[in-house]
């Protein structure tokens, strides 16, 4: 058994999380317990050695909190205290309830928390996630090493209590996290647009206090003092939670004044009358009173949603700071003698969340110091450069076969007319992401939702990407599928502006599929169809077609596919298609799967 110091095991800890840009040291001077912030939330996390409790049942084995003193101010703190407990024989971490761990802190000198030798060795052998209620009732939770950020990611589910939700200072209250979920809850804006019909305000007293409602909620700020609503365990206090969040300095600073609080506080009666369905009814089910000059758009135009897209670099990287809203929300503790950087990368964090994966503390640290605030106004504004910013270089033109051309000047709006002709559920397939959402989904994800365009049969379609990785995903789409549709990018600028560089591919390359046949030949097409139809047409199509590999709920090998088939099923011989609708790894699995059941000898790799 393996037993390493309190140093390696954080050097461990971090290594885990050396990729991920929402990963932040707060102190450097701690080192374990570690100071750190993590998806925006600040932690404490104390790693210790798991080893035998020396009970008569050599099972059990427990981590010991030593350094009583020093964690008794840890107690005190508003962050989440989390403990982990590491075999390094297994490579795996324990942990617990972190709001049960917390009050454990002085108890005793130095309290033990409990796991189970046979559980460790089982989720090493695994590598699954596994947890056990132990006999003084507290739940352990066991995982692989790998597995540590996903864990970090959802400590909330795995142990509720632990919610981002919780009111400090309270018990851990159901009521008050629902109300906080309901109130920063920014899908609702539709409805409150519809609301503040029926009382009888004007339309363009509507547009504006949507838009400062929805201001509000995704700047960040409430987040940053959710606190104070959390102390209140329903919507109906809220407005006193309210008062408090305007008379604070920092957001008088903010230039919030009456414009943004009348609103805020209409918005909070719009909720509770929504979540009473007795007095809301009548509001929300007269959707026929509302005529069509009253509808009120409180989306954000594509434009302002990629202010940022000529601040990034060839890899999709910001930069510079030169968001107006921004760079107002972050003055108050950045324009100063001396600068809180906590409050800011906070506030980055809410604004960006996850849109610059690849930027890591050191990055946005740079582009802090770069930020001149003499130039900035007191709107956030500095002038000349988000003029600059607002001008295009380039856009996508799609020509179809049919000759249709699409070059419009919003790219976004030839990226979703792109994705509609060749059709959604086809792309879904595929899994290209952005920031950790499918580029065309049906659900609507909790960041990104205002970057989410509805084209219609309830798709979405995540517009959130710069015009290189727009076009690189519809060359993806096109390559994966055979298509007969050119996709260029257009330069905006009569002088024959340079091309725009496009992204490189993560790691450098996508991946390809490799067959070795059994006489020698190899094949490793560009386009990945191109190996799994050769494949077909070397066994036999009738043969692949007796093996009913299904694929979109029907054969792989068919001679009439669905209408939305049409495009990705390719002709494999004698009035037979081969759908070619799946992604790379599928096409990857079909192939081993044809050469195993038919006895083909292929030798078959992912390169």
């Amino acid at each position: 058994m393996g037993k390493l110091s309190g140093k390696v095991l954080m050097e461990i800890f971090e290594q885990a999380f050396k990729d991920s840009a929402t990963y932040k040291r707060l102190d450097s001077e701690r080192n374990n317990p570690g100071h750190i912030m993590f998806n925006g939330e600040e932690y404490y996390v104390y790693i210790k050695n798991l080893s035998p409790a020396y009970f008569e049942n050599p099972d059990v084995w427990r981590a010991q909190m030593t350094g009583i003193d020093a964690l008794k101010e840890i107690k005190e703190s508003n962050a989440t205290f989390v403990l982990l407990g590491f075999d390094s024989d297994n490579d795996v971490y324990a942990t617990w309830d972190p709001t049960k761990v917390k009050q454990r802190i002085g108890t005793a000198s130095s309290p033990s928390l409990y796991s189970r030798l046979s559980l460790q060795q089982e989720v090493s052998k695994t590598g699954e996630i596994r947890s056990m209620t132990l006999n003084n009732d507290l739940q352990v939770l066991v995982f692989p090493l790998d597995s540590l950020v996903d864990v970090f990611s959802s400590l909330n589910e795995f142990f509720p209590d632990t919610s981002d939700y919780v009111a400090m200072g309270s018990k851990r209250r159901v009521d008050a996290n629902m109300a906080y979920k309901k109130l920063t809850n920014m899908h609702q804006l539709d409805d409150f647009a519809k609301y503040l019909i029926s009382i009888g305000i004007s339309s363009s007293d509507i547009s504006q206090m949507c838009r400062s409602v929805k201001s509000i909620i995704s700047s960040g700020v409430i987040s940053w003092h959710r606190k104070i609503f959390l102390a209140h365990d329903s919507i109906s206090e809220y407005k006193e939670a309210a008062e408090e969040l305007f008379s604070l300095q920092s957001v008088r600073d903010l230039g919030w004044d009456d414009r943004y609080r009348v609103p805020f506080l209409s918005y909070i009666d719009f909720l509770q009358k929504k979540h009473f369905p007795s007095t809301f009814e009548d509001v929300t089910d007269k959707n026929e009173d509302i005529t069509e000059d009253q509808e009120i758009e409180v989306e954000t135009s594509d434009e302002e949603r990629n202010l940022e897209s000529d601040y990034e670099d060839e890899y999709g990287n910001l930069v510079k700071l030169m968001n107006p809203e921004l760079l107002k929300q972050l003055r108050p503790y950045l324009d100063k003698e001396y600068p809180s950087l906590p409050p800011a990368y906070n506030i980055i964090e809410d604004f960006y969340h996850n849109r610059y994966p690849k930027m890591q503390m050191k990055d946005w640290g740079r582009l802090i110091k770069e930020i001149d605030w003499s130039r900035c106004n007191e709107d956030g504004i500095i002038p000349e450069e988000v003029k600059a910013s607002k001008r295009k270089t380039h856009i996508l033109r799609v020509v179809f076969p049919d000759g249709r051309v699409v070059e419009d000047k919003n790219v976004s709006t030839t990226y979703c007319e792109f994705i509609k002709e060749v059709g959604a559920e086809e792309i879904s397939i595929l899994g290209i992401s952005h920031a950790g959402v499918n580029i065309v989904s049906k659900e609507l994800d909790s960041k990104y939702a205002n970057y989410q365009r509805d084209i219609g049969d309830g798709w979405y379609v995540m517009t959130n990407s710069s015009t290189p990785i727009k076009y690189q995903d519809l060359q993806k789409i096109i390559e994966e599928y055979g298509l007969d549709i050119s996709v260029s990018l257009v330069s905006l600028d009569s002088s024959n502006t340079p091309s725009l560089p496009i992204p490189n591919e993560k790691n450098g390359k996508r991946e390809k599929i490799r067959v070795v046949f059994p006489d020698g030949r190899c094949i490793q097409p560009t386009k990945v169809l191109e190996a799994l139809i050769e494949v077909v047409k070397y066994a036999g199509v009738e043969r692949v077609h007796s093996l009913n590999i299904i694929c979109c709920a029907d054969n792989l090998i068919l001679k009439n596919p669905a209408p939305r088939y049409i495009n990705p099923s390719k002709p494999v011989g004698d009035g037979w298609l081969c759908n070619t609708c799946s992604d790379t790894r599928t096409k990857y699995d079909q192939i081993r799967f044809i050469s195993e059941k038919l006895n083909l000898g292929l030798e078959v790799e992912l390169v």
